[in-house]
């Protein structure tokens, strides 16, 4: 997560006749810087993309977790302003120059007398598919989806609305042309079309630490003895989920680059809302290059990150009931049963116990075409005395615990030990 690259898109172009002009206001249609004579025009986009290490919170994934610079689907889509299904083009190898893997695609664009334009996309064996027609008025960009809008996953619980529930194949990068173009355009334009990824990804981590034990340059070790002595069982009786929001949508507008929801925002927990065993041997720095702790917790992998749309205007101070404050949870509970827990006790937030931190918009300041580390540390003595004070330590009536007879979370009145955001 500590390797920075900066993600653009240049189209390189093929074209039966060459002016260099395109449109900067997405809030177009307006009159068109150019005007093209009636005729048929074959253009063609080589995609590339421009890494740029100076920029330190731009990334791009890759198998470490952080975005890469290529633009991964195999299809684009044109879409007309305000409308909903946009035109598939295919994406391939084209025009390589030399080099053993390029992406791009090509149109042919044919004007009528009558001002109207068809655009069809080219596919690799120069086949020319089945086209759209488009009137002169009409604006345009380029999406990596069909669709307008993009669509979250199902919530997690019809009950608890504000959770957002992260699927493989919803939560994945998107990109968007960075501006929107008239038809005119379309068939001269020239020099360099940036495509941004409408999308942030994050990873998460929660670790509970002993403050009294030194490890390293100011950093801290928790052994499994050590929490077995002060919390009285061993760790791996121990769950956590980790939970950030909520600031999130599941429904955003790719066209304005906002959610089409601005009533509903919410949360991402990890593994789905369910709690997951407390491993060993954590190892987690407290700040970008800074201090490592040594803990027992959990921590996403590379392939959990999650990735997800954001709607810069959800950290608006305007927002009511403090939505414009990214927060990050770490829940814990304390298996007491018999045996292994139960499906529904890993689903539940009965007898756990959290510690929150919120950020505030401008300190957080989330973009897309970003990935993140955050996560919370606690001191164990802090987390002893909190789970001591709520009863929680000792065994229960493993009857009890089958029944989900448990009592609601509650917040532990402790300060991290440490934060992560970066």
């Amino acid at each position: 997560m500590k390797r920075n690259i900066y993600f653009s898109i240049f189209c390189g172009l093929v074209l039966l006749g060459g002016l260099n002009a395109c449109s900067s206001d997405e809030d177009a249609p307006q009159e068109p810087s150019v005007i093209i004579n009636p005729g048929k025009y074959v253009v063609g986009f080589n995609l590339d993309a421009e890494p740029d290490l100076l920029e330190t919170r731009k990334r791009g994934l890759t198998s470490s977790g952080v975005f890469n610079a290529s633009y991964d689907p195999d299809v684009i889509y044109l879409h007309k302003k305000n409308g909903d299904t946009g035109l598939e083009i295919p994406v391939y190898n084209y025009h390589c120059a030399g080099v053993t893997e390029c992406k791009g695609f090509r149109i042919e664009l044919t004007k009528n007398e009558d001002g109207t334009f068809v655009v069809a996309p080219i596919a690799e064996n120069d086949k020319v598919l089945k086209g759209v027609t488009y009137t002169s008025t009409d604006s345009v960009y380029f999406s990596s989806l069909s669709s307008r809008y993009w669509e979250g996953g199902p919530k997690l619980d019809e009950n608890a609305d504000s959770y957002l529930y992260g699927k493989s194949e919803k939560n994945v990068e998107i990109y968007r042309s960075k501006t929107n173009y008239s038809l005119d355009e379309l068939g001269v334009i020239g020099g360099n079309m940036t495509l941004t990824r409408k999308c942030l990804g994050f990873g998460s981590f929660g670790v509970i630490i002993d403050q009294d034990t030194p490890f390293g340059t100011a950093g801290t070790m928790l052994s499994e003895d050590k929490f077995k002595e002060v919390m009285g069982d061993s760790y791996d009786n121990w769950y956590i989920k980790i939970v950030a929001g909520p600031c999130f949508t599941g429904h955003y507008d790719m066209q304005e680059g906002v959610t089409a929801d601005k009533d509903h925002y919410g949360f991402y927990a990890t593994n789905n809302n369910e709690y997951v065993q407390a491993g060993s041997n954590l190892i987690v720095a407290s700040n970008l290059g800074g201090t490592s702790h040594v803990g027992i917790g959990y921590q996403t992998n590379s392939q959990e990150i999650l990735i997800t749309p954001f709607d810069i205007t959800s950290t608006s101070p305007n927002l009511p009931d403090g939505r414009n404050r990214l927060a990050v949870y770490l829940y814990v509970k304390h298996w007491r049963g018999e045996g292994e827990p139960t499906a529904d006790w890993l689903k539940s937030d009965e007898d756990a116990l959290y510690v929150v931190y919120r950020y505030d918009g401008a300190e957080a300041g989330l973009m897309n075409n970003a990935t993140y580390s955050i996560g919370v540390g606690v001191n164990i003595h802090d987390l002893h005395n909190a789970f001591a004070a709520a009863d929680l330590l000792t065994s229960a009536d493993s009857k009890r615990l089958k029944r989900g007879m448990g009592r609601s979370p509650q917040e532990m009145k402790i300060e991290p030990a440490f934060i992560v955001f970066e």
